[in-house]
């Protein structure tokens, strides 16, 4: 595709009806059969577990549906979400309690797009437990040892902990001095300081671990990225990833000298082979700042920099963010690769707060731009297959790199809720 053949349809061109009528999948042939036969005999501990298998469990096999995986594979997959996640969402409906979302609530889904072929499935969840919150795990960090514990006896290929331990060494916070940091600031509840992202993809699930570097920042009394440098070079000889660590954080201290990295995030794969991500979150919407983000600050450039202002560009003209400012905060993560000097930026937009008559339009839009035209054409057969709220999308995130245009799609976790997704406050 000609990066720039595609023109842009206005908002009010055709129905979201007519959005997807010629290529509309049969997206109820195999989800059926999946889903009665793993709901069946179904036996759980708790009516909380039974609750969240019928409620956002179904809405795991529709995901699953639309991905590229047979139907042995998602059985494999329902099977593992039905023993090791339902267990760990805790009570049903869900309690406010968690910072990776705006409802709180403590896992959310995504399809991630690359080209014309079926997305992947994505899942992240910050687990619960009998003791996540009290006295004896009140950053939850017990609770996701022991799951990402239970994770490496399952088996994945590829699965390494050897970072987890790194990181989590680096940057948990002991108990007391949780204690004293709630104490300090007036907070009333702890939240968790980390939480796992997992992939399904080609019959496999990567799983990927985020920790929030306040907690630590504030019990050493050192800045975030002194924390993230000092961690970092203490494991470079495997991830070879320094140089491009201080090339963001150089930037970061530069331009945006009160927005210090808020959490990052890496594979729990063989160090060597894993990412790294640097997340950065702000107020300030404008185009100059997504450039500047982009670019950091004018350092980088070439054709797919080139490219990418390009086509983000575009979308900002299709979200219409010139007038409309989203309540959610400006979000971009650096994607920093083993040996690579600079990293891959990926830039998140809010997409909450619209309807989604009009994200269904926004999307379809973006896909015909990026020449994905059957995708496009059938979005909205898929978001309606997925849900039936009129508030189903959260974010859209993209990243352009030399191999082409990543783009994600975010959605509320809660698949049979009112619009308001049934979220308790504890």
């Amino acid at each position: 595709m000609a990066k720039d053949s595609i023109t842009v349809f206005p908002r009010n061109t055709g129905t979201t009806e007519d959005i997807g009528a010629q290529f509309a999948p049969d997206l109820n042939k195999t989800d059926t059969t999946v889903w009665k036969s793993f709901s069946k005999y179904a036996c759980f501990d708790c009516e909380a577990q039974r609750q969240w298998w019928n409620d956002s469990g179904a809405l795991i096999a529709r995901f699953l549906n639309l991905t590229n995986a047979d139907i042995h594979e998602q059985y494999q997959y329902l099977l593992f979400m039905r023993e090791v996640i339902i267990p760990a969402l805790g009570p049903y409906p869900p309690l406010r309690r968690s910072r990776m979302n705006a409802t709180e609530i403590g896992f959310e889904f995504s399809l991630n797009f690359q080209g014309a072929e079926k997305p992947v499935f994505r899942f992240n969840i910050d687990p619960i437990s009998k003791i996540t919150g009290t006295h004896m795990d009140p950053l939850n960090i017990d609770t996701v040892n022991s799951m990402v514990a239970r994770l490496a006896v399952i088996g994945f290929k590829g699965f390494d902990r050897t970072l987890h331990h790194h990181f989590t060494r680096e940057f948990f916070m002991p108990e007391q001095s949780m204690k004293t940091h709630q104490q300090d600031i007036g907070e009333a509840k702890a939240w968790s300081q980390t939480i796992l992202g997992l992939d399904f993809k080609d019959g496999n699930v990567v799983v990927k671990q985020y920790i929030w570097t306040r907690y630590a920042a504030h019990t050493s009394g050192l800045h975030p990225h002194a924390l993230i440098r000092r961690a970092i070079s203490r494991v470079d000889d495997q991830m070879r990833c320094s140089a491009a660590v201080n090339t963001v954080l150089d930037y970061m201290e530069t331009y945006n000298a009160d927005l210090p990295v808020k959490f990052f995030s890496w594979d729990l794969v063989d160090p060597s082979k894993s990412r790294l991500k640097l997340y950065v979150i702000t107020r300030q919407w404008s185009w100059d700042k997504v450039r500047e983000v982009c670019t950091l600050g004018g350092k980088l450039h070439g054709p797919v920099t080139d490219r990418s202002i390009g086509l983000l560009k575009r979308l900002w003209d299709i979200l219409e963010l010139d007038r409309f400012t989203p309540s959610m905060p400006f979000t971009w993560n650096y994607e920093i690769r083993p040996g690579r000097n600079y990293p891959d930026v990926r830039t998140y937009f809010p997409i909450c707060d619209r309807s989604d008559e009009e994200v269904a339009q926004a999307v379809s839009q973006w896909f015909e731009l990026l020449g994905w035209h059957e995708t496009a054409s059938s979005y909205l057969d898929t978001l309606r297959y997925l849900q039936n709220t009129k508030t189903a999308h959260t974010w859209l995130s993209v990243t352009v790199t030399e191999k082409g245009v990543n783009t994600s799609v975010y959605y509320h976790s809660l698949g049979n809720g009112p619009d308001n997704h049934m979220i308790s406050k504890p």
